[in-house]
């Protein structure tokens, strides 16, 4: 079984912000944090490390078995599946396991926040026998991202050794006060307070 999705995901702040030529996250230093089910805290799973490329920045393993890497590039990111791997559910309240790189930035141009991404994903990536019942199909709904972090919701799911989730990024200058998409959002809402 073979599945393969494009989905985006724009942002207000991404509103004529768009890249240029020349953006880049190596050499830029990023870190890996995950959030369990089971516990529900966020932690520090490998240290920062300096985006190169080529080049894997992270590995998860149990003892000699790669279970995925982490491909960071100039604009994307990259899971690959080394064997098959899951996340179980666990019924402790919290929510599904996760992992966050963060402090991600483009080396040079501090003012460039992450405004936008877009995902692709291939291989078989289904919910887990252990999952509820109804548990929804990995979507565009397990991906997140703020100015400088991207998320992957990953709790639940299992993983086939082929499978592989890209993400690319987008990266533009938030809008200052005076720049014409605030300024439209504005008046959106003068228009909806008179109504």
């Amino acid at each position: 079984m073979h599945r393969t999705a494009s989905l985006m995901f724009l942002t207000i702040a991404g509103l004529g912000a768009g890249a240029s030529g020349g953006v880049s996250m190596v050499g830029d230093s990023v870190e890996f944090w995950g959030r369990p089910q089971l516990t529900g805290v966020w932690d520090q799973r490998q240290g920062p490390t300096v985006v190169t490329d080529p080049g894997v920045e992270y590995t998860s393993a149990i003892g000699p078995t790669t279970l995925f890497d982490i491909d960071i590039a100039e604009t994307s990111i990259e899971l690959r599946s080394g064997t098959d791997w899951y996340s179980p559910w666990f019924n402790s309240g919290f929510a599904p396991s996760a992992f966050e790189i963060r402090d991600i930035d483009v080396v040079g141009q501090p003012s460039l926040v992450i405004t936008g991404i877009s995902v692709q994903f291939s291989g078989t990536i289904a919910p887990h026998a252990s999952a509820p019942g109804g548990f929804p199909a990995f979507s565009a709904s397990n991906f997140e991202f703020d100015d400088h972090s991207v998320r992957i919701v990953y709790g639940g799911y299992e993983f086939s050794p082929d499978s592989v989730v890209h993400i690319d990024l987008t990266f533009g200058a938030v809008p200052s006060v005076g720049t014409p998409a605030v300024a439209m959002l504005g008046l959106m809402g003068a228009n909806r307070r008179r109504r």
